[in-house]
């Protein structure tokens, strides 16, 4: 249990994005495509500085991990990076269509 334990907080996060997309489809297809430019774009930095942090001893993973290791990042650290800029990309896009609506 303790191994799955970092996954069930990925997958408490990720259902209600699920939940969010389903429902929004139709307000978020549109920015689909600038946004997954954009979570590569914060991915390939964000993928850099934490390798340089692991190997200079700023900051390290406690075992046990789910998935592979990639320069000293789990798997876990990986969809984590993914995520974030994915949830604040889709909370900014619903924002301004509410803001929009209200106009």
């Amino acid at each position: 249990m303790e191994t799955y334990r970092y996954l069930i907080w990925l997958s408490i996060t990720w259902v209600p994005m699920v939940i969010i997309w389903i429902k929004y489809f139709d307000d978020l297809k549109p920015y689909f495509k600038i946004g997954f430019f954009l979570n590569i774009l914060t991915f390939i930095p964000a993928v850099i500085y934490d390798s340089i942090a692991v190997e200079n001893g700023v900051w390290y993973f406690i075992p046990p991990f789910v998935g592979p290791i990639f320069s000293g990042i789990p798997l876990e650290e990986f969809i984590l990076i993914l995520s974030i800029p994915w949830f604040i990309f889709t909370a900014t896009i619903l924002f301004k269509k509410l803001l929009e609506k209200q106009k």
